[in-house]
Parts: structure tokens; sequence; C-alpha cells
């Protein structure tokens, strides 16, 4: 093999290895029975959405579901007020969408004023159109402290021993000790904890959680191993609870039975931050909070919020919020009976930010302070401002699709690309014999190619998508009739083999590239310009007329070098 083709044959196994490789988690989730993925979804919800982003998607026409295209309506807004409106509206929609339990939700901008929402595997669509209308739940509550957290845990402790009969079959000891520190929450009738400093904007009216690192972790003693709760959390720090990441999966298993939920206060409930925390001695972890449901803001009451420079740090920013009248009211009780307590800024079920209350805001003005970058203030802000009324959103589109109608779509697609497949390579076999058996081979690199390329990309695929690909079944082997064409005339012409081969791929390859282009040039408006169904058949046939050069230009070419390289008399052509 000489060195131009060994450097093919290196590029045909990166292509083919690369397409294996993205299309091995669409594999791995749509092999995954209703069970598996139910119990990941509450033990590795992370886990879970990184395989939705990296498998292949079916679209709403394969999956059924429901299609919905919003319009805002912000004729009755100032000018000051429509400049981020569509931002608000999105966001507001995106929490909401994340609630439904489909599978792979598709939400996006489209223009100025539109919002595109895609539910597939919805089976409810009178849900989907009340929730989306509903505005999107902002709240301020209290944060629960250390010693009522921790008597909480203990109650939890001995309600799963009592349960259990004394041992747990969940969680075992051993299990519990292999996955971290077994610590004891502590006694609230001993004397508390040395107090942790004050940050540096102790003189705020509100004051951004510390950064990064936990360097004040409070340390717990480690307990027996009868207590299958506490046994899960590392330590205390402040009023909230640090769980390591290997030990998450068992506290949302813990917190999702049902007797767990029956022994926990009525008026609290627990929820985890929505981000990842470092800790000081490596590895990762995330804050559980215990927080109150009746003692609470609403952020319906919200007028505005925007990010202003921060007085202590030129370099970064703070967040200024202010609250209506009715607002103004509940956050001057809230906060004037509450000073000195966390507050947990809520979002649609999510904690995004948790300041500790420095003093009563009379006003129904107050200020985040912390060390925000542009986008983390403007993204803070965005969601502050999700929890006013935006401007109302006006359906312009629906359309419902059964499940049954998606499942006939899948049948009957996969159907004719295999009929289609099996023809074009009986054709291409009996017509030009092993060479037809080469571009046979091609066109199974062109098909793992695409699938391949459309997992990598996200993209979703259609019942046009699927005629896309039938289109490129076609299409892909029009090169290799070119080539072997070409190539039968410079053998007529009594030239050798070895000539005749690399004749025909010369002399074709402008003609493949031109037709080729044309088509894709086609292909790329209708992506550009198109919509819903068109961008999905334009997304498929562009990725298939780049595969489908590539397979024979390079590995069928590759294919004929090392046929070649030993002597032979006649080409099967």
């Amino acid at each position: 093999m000489n060195k131009s083709a060994r450097i093919r044959a290196i590029f045909v196994v990166i292509i083919a290895a690369a397409s294996v490789y993205f299309l091995v988690p669409t594999w791995n989730y749509y092999r995954m029975k209703p069970e598996e993925k139910r119990t990941l979804e509450i033990e590795h919800p992370e886990k879970l959405d990184k395989m939705h982003q990296k498998a292949l998607k079916l679209g709403l026409d394969l999956s059924g579901g429901m299609h919905l295209v919003l319009e805002v309506d912000d004729s009755q807004l100032k000018a000051d007020e429509r400049k981020d409106v569509l931002d608000r509206a999105y966001e507001i929609i995106s929490n909401r969408v994340n609630q439904f339990g489909v599978s792979e939700p598709t939400i996006q901008k489209e223009g100025t004023k539109r919002i595109i929402v895609q539910l597939p595997g919805l089976t409810d669509p009178d849900r989907a159109k009340r929730l989306l209308g509903q505005t999107a739940m902002l709240e301020w509550r209290l944060v629960r402290q250390q010693a009522e957290v921790a008597a909480v845990l203990r109650k939890l402790d001995e309600t799963l021993v009592r349960l259990s009969g004394g041992s747990l079959v969940e969680v075992n000891p051993a299990q519990a000790e292999s996955l971290g520190v077994v610590p004891a929450l502590p006694d609230p009738s001993k004397p508390a904890p040395p107090a942790l400093e004050k940050d540096a904007a102790s003189e705020s009216l509100l004051a951004k959680k510390s950064e990064g690192q936990l360097p004040m972790n409070v340390p717990l003693e480690t307990i027996d191993k009868s207590k299958p709760m506490s046994s899960l959390f590392a330590s205390f720090y402040r009023d909230w609870l640090i769980v390591r990441e290997d030990n998450i999966p068992l506290v949302r298993r813990m917190l999702a039975r049902a007797d767990v939920q029956e022994a926990l206060p009525r008026d609290s409930e627990f929820m985890w931050l929505d981000e990842w925390m470092n800790l000081p001695e490596g590895g990762r972890a995330k804050a559980l909070f215990l927080v109150a449901k009746d003692v609470l803001v609403s952020g319906s009451n919200l007028t505005s919020a925007e990010p202003q420079p921060n007085p202590q740090s030129p370099t970064q920013l703070s967040v200024n919020f202010v609250f209506n009248r009715k607002g103004a009211r509940e956050l001057s009780r809230f906060t004037g009976d509450n000073v000195g307590r966390f507050t947990a800024i809520i979002l649609d079920g999510k904690i995004k930010s948790y300041p500790v209350i420095r003093s009563k805001i009379p006003d129904g003005r107050g200020v985040i302070e912390g060390s925000f970058t542009d986008v983390e203030a403007r993204d803070l802000s965005i969601v502050l401002r999700a929890g006013a009324l935006p401007a109302p959103l006006i359906p312009r589109e629906e359309r419902t699709v059964g499940p049954s109608l998606g499942s006939d779509s899948i049948r009957q697609g996969l159907r004719a690309g295999l009929w289609g497949a099996a023809a074009v390579v009986v054709f291409m076999i009996i017509y030009y014999l092993a060479a037809g058996a080469i571009a046979s081979l091609g066109l199974t690199l062109t098909l793992l190619i695409i699938f391949g390329m459309l997992a990598y990309f996200g993209a979703a695929l259609t019942l046009p998508g699927i005629a896309g690909i039938v289109l490129t079944i076609g299409m892909a082997v029009d090169a290799n009739v070119l080539i072997f064409e070409r190539i039968r005339e410079e053998l007529r012409r009594e030239k050798t083999i070895r000539s005749a081969v690399d004749a025909g791929y010369a002399r074709a390859f402008v003609t493949i590239v031109d037709s080729n282009l044309t088509t894709l040039i086609t292909a790329v408006a209708l992506w550009q310009f198109g919509t819903g169904a068109v961008k999905g058949f334009a997304t498929t046939l562009s990725i298939g007329i780049l595969a489908s050069m590539f397979s024979a230009c390079v590995f069928a070419r590759l294919i004929f070098d090392l046929w070649l390289t030993r002597p032979v008399k006649k080409l099967s052509i």
C-alpha cells in the first residue's frame, strides 16, 4: 500500500469510527426499557439528559405529539419593555416545557416575536396549552435553619429504620461507607458550632452566595450505620446540606420514596441548587435545601430586574430589582421578619440563588450583590423578570400528531428505505458485478455517516428526513455510475486496468463535483429559508450528498487501489 492509499485508509477508518461513536448513545438510549429510564431519571437525571442530547432524536411526525407556534403580543408594551420580551417569554416556556416529562422537547425562537414549541410524545395537548399559558412560578422562599433541617433528617432516619424493621434494604451500611463519609447531624440541644465569618457584602441588602469552593464547611461527626438518610450527607454548609456527587443518586432515590415524602413536614420540602459546587478536598457536590412552603414572596409582583455595576468591584456586576406596591408590602414583611436568614430564589422548582437577608427592605427595591460576570448578571436578570407576567402569547399554529401515525410513519419509512436500498444494491451488482459490490459497500458507509452526523448535530429525524435519506440512496450511486462508465470507456481503448481506473476517476471527478454541488446549493437554500419539515428534508439531503461523494471518491477508490496491489488480468466491471 502506497503512502496516498495509507492516508486515505486512515481517513476512512476515522470517519467510520466517528460515525459509530456518535451513534452509540442512540443505541444505548433507544434500547433502554421504560423502567430503566424511570430509574435513571430519579437517580441520575443529568446522565439521562446527556443521553437525550447525544441520541438521535425522532421528530414530531415520527413520535407523535404537539406542535405550537406562539407569537408574543407586545402591542401594549412600552418601547423599553419590548427589548427582551421574547427572551423572557422563551425563559418561561423553556422552564415550563422541561416539567412536561416529554423525551425530546424543542423550543426555538423564530424572528423577533415567535416561539416554536414541539412536544414529541405528548398525550395531553390541553395540559400543554394550559401550562404554557401560565406565568412562570418565581418565588422567594425562606430557607429552614440548620437545627430545623437536623430535626427533619432525624425523623426521616427513624421512619426509614422503623419501616425496614431496623435495617434498610435500599442502602446497606457497606454501600453507604463505600460512597463517602458517613456524617452525623448536630444535636440542637448542644451548643451550635462557631458562627461563620461575614462576607464582604455584609452591609448590602442582599448578599449573593459565596462562589466556587466551599472553604467553610461545618464537618459532621461519624454516626452509626442505623441512620440511612443522614449517612448520605457529607456536611452542613450554613443552613443547607452538601451531597457528594457519588451520593446524589441515593439521595434522590430516598427522597422519591412515598414514605419519606409522608414523613416530611407539610410546610417544608427539599430542593436542589441548580448548579454544581467544587469541594475543597476535590470532587463535585450539590447543595440540598429544606425550604418553607408557607413563608414566601411571589415573583409575579416583580416589575424589573437589571444588571448594575457593583460599587465594591467595578469590573463585576450586581442585580437591582424592583417590586410593585403589593410586592413591596410582601417583601417588607418577609425581610423584616427574617433578617439574617437565607432566602432561596426559585424558578419553576429550581433554586437559582440563595442570598442572605441583611436588613428589612421597605420600598420593594433591593440588590443581589456578588461576583457576577456580564453573562451571569444578564441571565439572572432574565430569570427574575421571568416571574412577572409577560406579554400575551397568541397561538398562531397548532398541530397534534397521534402516536399511531408516528409508528406507521416509521414503519413505512423504514420499509421504503430498505426496499430502495435493496433495489439499488441488486441493480449495481447485476450491472457492474464486483465493482457494483464495491459501490454497495460505499452505500452502507454513506448511510452510517448520515445517521452518525444527524446524531452529532443533534438533528431530529423526521418523515421528510427519511424521504431525504431514501432520495440519497438513489443518488448515492450516481457518482459510482459516472466513474464506472468512464473506466469502461478507458478499457475499450485497451488501456491497462490501473491506468483505466486512474483515468476514470480523474475524468469523472469534475462532473461529480458539479452535479452534486448544484444539488447541495439547493439543499442549503431549503435549509436556510425553510421551516419544519422542509428543514428536515434539507438536512438529510445535504449530509447525504457529502457522504455519498466521500464514499464514491475516497472509499471506493481506496478499495480499487487495494484490489490492484496484486496483478489483475480482468476487471469485473
